[in-house]
């Protein structure tokens, strides 16, 4: 074996009949990924982030970390201590950005995200990239045109939105809502959105989003007397797949498709059982510990987990595809909290995997 270093002084190895075929294909040296500590190493997220390479792990202990970040075009996976981790933002823009061409190899895990304000994107903006998302709490985020918790734009975009609760995200001005796509292809599995002020997800553009297995509860508000916020609101042209998600109590309707509301999901799919797009979906109350309060100073994410209760509709409401099914064995139960990438599980979705 030899060991060689590159410019940032890591070590690179491998046996020596490989290293020379590689520099002779005028690939160089491939570094071995390292893990960087937050704040052991570096002492905020962001300066990780710079002395990151693609492949690199950058582990963040629990606290509160003040500052904007950006993954800077860099496949690296981020990872925290779920709500033990909190990501503050500074007010002044987006918390997360993604918007560089981030891959699917460029990963948010197990973070609290809160406190951002922007025009788009208040807590997570992705613009042309396509990074994971998973098991994290986007709350307390407000942006001024569109997507309070995470805006997705454009057409090369196609995030994996896993595994996230999506609570109290509002408006700065303009009527924005929780998740905003336009013209995108997100994958958007088992997450649970809850209490934005506006819709809780639109969807713009004709790109493809799909949406399957989430919870959508309790979104919208009144504004100057009038009534606004439904469960989805779908202006991409009838091309989203809507599936085995669970509504209840969104303001206006469940959601928005061919230009009409539709208070119930099961009624739509009744009257037109030939959009092969939209089917198993439910009406009726997810089965909340705790209704989530209005005010999200009294809200505690341990009171969106799941009664045990056959009247829970979300219980075995998601995906019926046995590769969703839930940690414990038994069929997905939509929202955060059921299939196979739910906390306290690491891994991580992929090709083939639950939604794809």
């Amino acid at each position: 074996m030899v060991a060689t270093q590159n410019t940032r002084g890591r070590r690179i190895h491998g046996s020596l009949a490989l290293w020379i075929g590689a520099w002779a294909l005028g690939l160089g040296s491939v570094a071995e990924a390292d893990t960087l500590a937050v704040p052991a190493d570096h002492g905020t997220v962001q300066a990780a982030l710079e002395a990151a390479i693609a492949g690199d792990r950058i582990e963040i202990a629990p606290g509160v970390y003040l500052g904007d970040v950006d993954f800077l075009g860099k496949d690296v996976h981020i990872v925290g201590a779920g709500l033990e981790t909190i990501l503050q933002g500074t007010g002044t823009g987006s918390v997360v950005r993604f918007v560089s061409g981030e891959t699917a190899a460029a990963v948010l895990d197990s973070v609290v995200v809160t406190g951002g304000s922007a025009v788009q994107g208040g807590g997570i903006e992705i613009t042309d990239s396509s990074p994971t998302i998973v098991r994290s709490f986007i709350r307390v985020n407000e942006a001024s045109q569109g997507g309070s918790g995470i805006a997705v734009r454009g057409a090369t975009a196609a995030p994996r939105i896993y595994n996230n609760v999506l609570a109290h995200n509002t408006h700065s001005a303009g009527d924005p809502h929780s998740l905003e796509v336009d013209g995108a292809a997100p994958l958007v599995v088992n997450n649970t959105i809850v209490r934005g002020d506006s819709n809780g997800v639109i969807l713009r553009g004709s790109a493809g989003a799909v949406l399957r297995g989430n919870v959508i509860a309790r979104n919208g508000s009144r504004v100057g007397g009038k009534l606004r916020g439904r469960g989805i609101c779908d202006f991409s042209g009838e091309s989203a797949v809507i599936v085995h998600n669970v509504f209840h109590r969104n303001r206006i309707a469940a959601f928005l498709r061919g230009g009409k509301d539709w208070k119930k999901a099961e009624r739509f799919q009744k009257r037109e059982p030939d959009d092969t797009q939209v089917f198993g979906n439910r009406d009726g109350k997810p089965g909340f510990l705790r209704n989530p309060k209005r005010n999200p100073n009294r809200s505690d994410l341990a009171d969106l987990a799941l009664r045990d209760s056959r009247r829970a509709k979300a219980r075995d409401a998601g995906d019926p595809d046995p590769v969703c099914n839930d940690l414990d064995g038994t069929r997905n139960d939509a929202g955060h909290a059921g299939g196979p990438y739910a906390a306290p599980s690491i891994a991580l979705p992929g090709p083939g995997s639950c939604g794809a």
